[in-house]
């Protein structure tokens, strides 16, 4: 094989990386699983709010974050070993480190300062992350149930609810949409994937 002839072969082989790569995004069904494990630690939110108080939950998150997001990290890395492509991690990690910072951070001074921001905050760090991932896979349904949830947490805010009804009613929302969501998407999508 002469150099021009391998330089074509080289050529070839990552157009079709790029190519492969590029159909690789944005699959929906590929998000079942965050989906679902934060879906699910959403809806065990308000239980834990109310037997044990507002720093559980911060504690809860505290390791429930790190871990899930961790969880989601070795998920896909084991996926992108079994279908033998890699996607660059970088910006889901960037994403995701900034939810769990963003919302135990705004949840903590929130804390400190008393009222909406406590719950709040966390709320819409997870819509603003998920807006993101949204845009990164050029998921438009995904990026609207974001917005429309960050929607109702300011609709709830400013209603004449107290601070724990609204936070209870806006989690339970985050975690219902989003369990469903993956649900649905894990249904929805190719077998063994």
């Amino acid at each position: 094989m002469d150099r021009q002839e391998a330089a074509l072969t080289v050529d070839r082989i990552e157009r079709l990386q790029r190519a492969t790569r590029q159909r690789s995004r944005g699959k929906p069904w590929d998000l079942w699983f965050p989906l679902v494990l934060f879906g699910s630690l959403m809806l065990i939110t308000p239980l834990i709010e109310r037997a044990m108080g507002g720093l559980a939950v911060g504690v809860f998150w505290g390791v429930a974050g790190p871990i899930g997001t961790l969880a989601c990290a070795w998920r896909f890395r084991r996926r992108e070993l079994v279908i033998g492509l890699e996607i660059p991690p970088a910006p889901y990690l960037l994403v995701s480190l900034a939810i769990v910072i963003g919302a135990l951070a705004l949840g903590w001074i929130g804390g400190a300062s008393g009222g909406e921001l406590q719950w709040m905050g966390p709320l819409l760090a997870v819509s603003g992350g998920y807006v993101v991932f949204a845009w990164i896979d050029r998921l438009h349904g995904l990026g609207a149930v974001a917005l429309a949830l960050a929607v109702l947490v300011v609709i709830l805010a400013t209603s004449s609810l107290n601070d724990d009804t609204a936070a209870a009613i806006a989690t339970l929302a985050y975690g219902g949409a989003f369990l469903s969501t993956g649900l649905f998407l894990k249904l929805k999508g190719p077998s063994g994937r």
